[in-house]
């Protein structure tokens, strides 16, 4: 596991490689983390034997690998 991070959650440039039982997840970019306020700024996630049933509900049986590229932002006020 490794886990880079610089600023503050209202602007946070993220450089992660996470392994475990969701899989495999790399992600470099900048977020905004102030809930109800969620935000990307061109974030590049790499992922592989992604297993969404780790999230929890429903089994999802899933093995999943791709890149997702996310700019945008939601409000979930």
């Amino acid at each position: 596991m490794r886990l880079r991070s610089q600023g503050t959650l209202s602007r946070l440039r993220v450089e992660t490689a996470l392994a475990g039982e969701l899989g495999d997840v790399e992600a470099r970019g900048t977020v905004v983390l102030l809930p109800p306020h969620w935000a990307a700024d061109d974030l590049l996630m790499r992922f592989s034997r992604l297993y969404l049933s780790a999230l929890g509900g429903r089994p999802i049986p899933t093995r999943l690998e791709g890149q997702l590229r996310v700019t945008g932002s939601v409000d979930t006020d």
